[in-house]
């Protein structure tokens, strides 16, 4: 009987050690939560400043006539799927228009 209660007792320390170190990392986790919270408000409020500022731009906006997606593409040397296409700089002159 001696025995078990020793292996018993043996067992319940390795029990109270792994719970002592989960409390400490549960210490760390709750920091990095908060870091992750505080940038995340930071983003939402970077998020809502940056839809004010398209609102404007839409308002004023309003009045300008638009042109489709293939023309548009074409003035911003897009490709089709949105992306930018490379531009060949060599063959433009350094003299301004006239």
């Amino acid at each position: 009987m001696g025995f078990h209660t020793m292996a018993i007792e043996q067992r319940a320390s390795e029990v109270w050690n792994v719970l002592a170190a989960v409390k400490t990392e549960f210490v760390a986790f709750g920091r990095v939560l908060d870091t992750l919270h505080k940038q995340l408000g930071t983003a939402q409020k970077t998020i809502a400043a940056v839809s004010t500022r398209k609102r404007a731009m839409d308002g004023k906006l309003r009045s300008v006539q638009s042109l489709t997606t293939v023309e548009a593409n074409k003035v911003l040397e897009l490709s089709p799927d949105g992306e930018f296409e490379e531009v060949d700089d060599t063959s433009a002159s350094d003299s301004p228009d006239p």
